[in-house]
């Protein structure tokens, strides 16, 4: 036996060139009769289904039949095509046939030039195949649901974010069918009687056992680093579990121009053998094969369970933990390796054993005359080698679309450990407000955020989310919602460790239309607002939810959204005062057993009161201030409950001691009920004390204060009161007039003289209007100056005394309109 000089060149534990003598079982091609050379191709099973990423071996056994010796100059494989055939490996009518490739079956070189055999002698060359494949056929985009562990507002947040993206992970990468692809080439040998030519064909299998990609495509170097842009999410989408997404505001926070955000791709991996094995799969070392244009690094929150160290941009990592290798349990989850990205323009320091490990090898699975190809991905664990390829291809980029698959009437997330609660919490813990029919009004709710971690958080988003069943309710009442950022601008929307934001945001929610439903319902929502540790912009955090649906749950703060759709109305009713005038109030329908108000008159002197005094037991000289009892009620069968009382002036400014307004002289005060029934239909929501003090100026007949240009006109302030829920605000405005009327109104038997009576008791029963034409009227004809000016009025004119008095009080203020210059004193008019 004569064996092959040297060794050869020895690769994944096989030499390259083998002499053999006596052979086990073969699957005989046949042999060529100019070189009689017998070649045989065993473990052809496994070449007729080798899975993607990992290399099969075979070996190629030559046996000379010629009665003399043979040498054997090269042997090598021909130009290949590869072609999709049916499971069954029958072909596929009309399929492509691409011949493109990287190069697939390989065979060892012949060293020394030469190998000789004698007659019958034999040798065995070892064989590879490492499947590759073409760019994936696209068929529109694989559709992917959004982890269940999210909410169904988280999980429509995230799709309207994502929406159609190319794939940066391998998660969920289990293909039912996978494709099968026959690759057809010629084994060369050439010898010194001639070249043999033997056809043959292999089969692989578009999967592997670690569930990982075969190739990853990243983009064309000129379209990475992109901003959000047009593909910013827009203020409303429809997801697909039936949310409406409304009011978005994203943090504008920009990424620097100077900052590049390469395009990156997490790599995850299943235990192969999980069936059939219990032990762990270790990996000792993943590397790049040219880090020039890529690097692999490893990012721990990637893997939050996992106590992972931090790599950043590497040539080859060999340590995970700090016992050293990563462990793969026997599952079938996908496990976090590392992430392999783009290089910026920094420089990844090369790894000399990384590259004597590659370097024999390289020019087999990467060739560099290959378009596009950016190196490979080599994964060593502790049973074998896989690799993937790394191609500069936006063409054969795989695209997802994620979608929200939990409906809101299903939604049942599950609860949270403390250990995993978010990091964000608001207060209050929900908002809830409630619409009136019928009524327009603005509601503004300010909501604080509290960061219960220990590192920062920076807010990348807020939006609101309703059921879009509720669309229709929603577009009737002319709701206009917006969730807007107000404290967090000045704070670069970060909340720092344990920190806590008064009106971190603000809600408002506008409606000025009827509702029309004739029932009270509900519409329920959610404040969405999206905290992340680590981006601080949304362009980066957009990039990085590509990769990772699940990014950055556990700061992702939900604020419950109640709107309360309510019939009926909140509204003020007249309990008692001590003025004897009712006339200082102006009612309007409401309940029969409730003198609901509508505006309320205050006097700016005590001399202003004289008007009002019809008789003896009306004397008001003892007057200092003027009480109203006044009860706030809801007739919206709604549990509300009475929340703040405030008095505002003419400025719409809350008034003070300190303010020179008429309003100043305004206090309010309030006791809450507990929601106690009125009437049927009619709940309590407490009462209100408003109290009038009179400056304090002596006595009322030697302190009558004369009107002057600045006093003519009514002092505008208001009343307003808001509830729990919130439901808008209610005003009643308040006006403080000056001047007194200077008619009798009571008859003669009224002006009389009567001394300065006592204050009167507190009472609540109501008299008849004192003020208006119909008083007016009555003086005109029954007074003694009435009847004289009546007898004056119709010597000139016959008609009715209604006709009269008007055109003789028009003629007054025609007369008049100019009140600076006027010498009559101005009358309060009920109207």
């Amino acid at each position: 036996m004569r064996w092959a000089p040297g060794p050869g060149v020895c690769w994944a534990g096989f030499c390259s060139l083998l002499l053999l003598q006596q052979f086990g079982w073969a699957v005989a091609f046949d042999q060529d009769e100019e070189v009689r050379l017998e070649v045989t191709i065993r473990n052809r099973d496994m070449l007729d289904q080798a899975p993607s990423c990992l290399h099969t071996f075979s070996r190629v056994e030559l046996v000379n039949q010629h009665n003399a010796e043979v040498i054997i100059k090269s042997i090598g494989i021909a130009r290949e095509r590869t072609v999709q055939v049916n499971r069954d490996g029958s072909d596929i009518d009309g399929a492509p046939i691409y011949d493109s490739l990287s190069q697939q079956v390989h065979v060892s070189r012949v060293t020394n030039n030469y190998v000789a055999l004698e007659p019958g002698q034999g040798a065995i060359v070892p064989l590879t195949f490492l499947p590759r494949f073409p760019p994936p056929q696209s068929e529109g985009e694989t559709l992917v649901a959004l982890p269940l562990d999210l909410s169904c507002w988280q999980q429509a947040d995230r799709e309207r974010w994502l929406g159609s993206v190319a794939t940066w992970n391998n998660l969920g990468l289990v293909v039912d069918e996978p494709e099968m692809y026959k690759v057809s080439t010629t084994l060369l040998v050439e010898t010194n009687y001639g070249t043999a030519k033997v056809p043959f064909d292999v089969k692989s299998m578009r999967e592997n056992p670690y569930a990982l990609p075969d190739t990853i495509f990243f983009s064309k170097e000129e379209s990475q680093n992109t901003s959000l842009g047009a593909d910013k999410p827009s203020d409303s989408y429809l997801a697909d579990n039936g949310v409406r997404i409304l009011a978005t505001n994203i943090n504008p926070h920009e990424s620097k121009a100077t900052e590049s955000t390469p395009e990156c791709y997490d790599l995850y991996l299943t235990h192969p053998g999980s069936e059939v094995s219990s032990i762990d799969v270790q990996v000792h070392e993943i590397l790049v094969s040219r880090p020039e244009n890529v690097n692999v690094q490893v990012i721990p929150g990637k893997a939050p369970s996992l106590a992972l160290l931090e790599s950043g941009p590497q040539h080859a990592i060999r340590e995970w933990t700090n016992e050293g290798p990563l462990l793969i349990p026997s599952d079938d989850e996908q496990h976090y390796v590392a992430t392999i990205c783009r290089n910026n323009s920094d420089e990844i320091a090369r790894d000399p054993e990384a590259d004597n490990h590659v370097k024999e090898k390289a020019h087999w699975i990467d060739p560099e005359s290959v378009e596009g190809s950016l190196g490979f991905v080599q994964i060593r664990t502790d049973t074998e080698t896989v690799f993937v390829s790394l191609v500069e291809d936006g063409g054969g980029m795989a695209r997802s679309r994620y979608y929200a698959d939990l409906r809101p009437e299903l939604d049942k997330t599950p609860v949270r450990n403390d250990s995993d609660a978010p990091l964000l919490q608001s207060f209050p813990e929900k908002i809830e407000v409630v619409v009136v029919d019928g009524t327009e009004d603005t509601v503004a709710i300010e909501v604080g955020l509290n960061n219960t971690g220990d590192v920062d958080v920076t807010v990348v988003s807020t939006s609101l989310a309703f059921d879009s069943t509720d669309d229709e309710k929603l577009s009737d009442l002319g709701i206009k919602v917006g969730v807007i950022p107000d404290a967090l601008e000045s704070n670069d929307w970060t909340i720092r460790a344990g920190e806590h934001i008064d009106g971190a945001i603000s809600l408002s929610i506008t409606w000025n239309h009827t509702l029309g439903i004739g029932h009270t319902a509900d519409i329920e929502g959610r404040v969405v607002v999206q905290g992340s540790a680590i981006y601080k912009s949304p362009d980066s955090w957009h990039r990085e939810l590509r990769s990772d649906p699940r990014l950055d749950s556990n700061m992702t703060a939900e604020i419950p959204v109640i709107v309360h759709l309510a019939q009926g109305r909140i509204a003020l009713a007249f309990v008692g005062s001590t003025s004897p005038f009712s006339d200082l109030f102006v009612f309007e329908h409401g309940p029969k057993s409730l003198d609901t108000i509508e505006a309320a008159f205050f006097p700016r002197d005590q001399s202003d009161f004289i008007a009002l005094s019809t008789g003896p037991e009306d004397d008001v000289s003892g007057f200092k201030s003027i009480d109203h009892h006044i009860r706030a009620y809801s007739t919206t069968n709604l549990s509300v409950a009475l929340a703040s009382v405030e008095v505002f002036g003419e400025e719409e400014t809350l008034v003070n001691d300190t303010a020179s307004s008429l309003c100043n002289r305004l206090q309010v005060s309030t006791t809450q009920s507990l929601g106690a029934t009125l009437d049927e239909g009619i709940s309590d929501l407490g009462l209100i004390y408003l109290k009038y003090e009179f400056p304090h100026i002596g006595y009322l007949s030697k302190n009558v204060q004369t009107d002057n240009s600045l006093t003519l006109y009514p002092t505008k302030c208001s009343l307003r009161f808001s509830t729990w829920p919130e439901s808008g605000t209610h005003s009643l405005p308040l006006l403080v007039y000056s001047g007194s009327v200077e008619v009798s109104v009571g008859g003669l038997d009224a002006i009389t003289e009567s001394p300065l009576p006592t204050r009167p008791p507190f009472r609540h029963n109501r008299v008849g209007s004192l003020m208006g034409f119909p008083k007016m009227l009555d003086w005109f004809q029954n007074s003694k100056a009435g009847s004289s000016l009546r007898s004056l009025l119709t010597s000139k004119r016959t008609e009715n005394d209604e006709v009269l008095l008007a055109r003789y009080m028009y003629g007054l203020a025609k007369t008049s309109i100019n009140l600076e210059s006027s010498t009559l004193r101005p009358i309060l008019l009920k109207v």
